[in-house]
């Protein structure tokens, strides 16, 4: 719920205009240009002649320096340098008491669990991130046939044989 706010109706123009600096449909275009979060400073003259312009840190998506997702992890591996671990190597072995104890000090193959009487098995521990970048849950069949599959949407199948393939 918004607060009440009176306006001054013979300041109308003044307001709308911004005290007449705005003058022509450009000048809203350069306002908007101006106080735009994630376009870069750019001048209306040059979007017009261009038609129109690659924002900066854009030429490699997420990667770019420039971009508000980069992570490092990438130019580690691109740029071979250290990472932020002691060692400035990838570490896998956790000396911790809890880690040895269930033999997970170093990371290994564990089986699928087997869930009775349920012919679908999870595959990997991030399902809802899958799910959600999907738009299925990926799960295999332990008798998996072809007819089985009839009655699911074209890409759950095509998911489906390239994780049958996969394996």
């Amino acid at each position: 719920m918004g607060v009440p706010f009176a306006r001054d109706m013979t300041k109308y123009h003044d307001d709308f205009t911004d005290e007449g600096k705005i003058k022509s449909v450009k000048d809203v275009i350069q306002f908007l240009l101006d106080n735009t979060t994630g376009i870069q400073n750019v001048k209306y003259e040059e979007l017009a002649a261009k038609g129109f312009l690659r924002n900066k840190g854009s030429e490699t998506t997420l990667h770019s320096k420039e971009s508000p997702f980069f992570s490092e992890i990438y130019d580690n591996v691109r740029e071979k340098t250290g990472y932020k671990t002691l060692t400035h190597r990838q570490q896998f072995y956790i000396d911790h008491d809890w880690f040895v104890k269930f033999d997970e000090a170093l990371p290994g193959h564990k089986d699928a669990l087997i869930n009775e009487g349920y012919p679908m098995k999870m595959l990997m521990g991030h399902a809802r991130q899958v799910s959600t970048a999907c738009g299925v849950m990926i799960a295999s069949f332990s008798a998996y046939k072809e007819e089985s599959l009839m009655s699911m949407s074209i890409q759950k199948m095509q998911i489906l044989r390239v994780l049958r393939m996969a394996s």
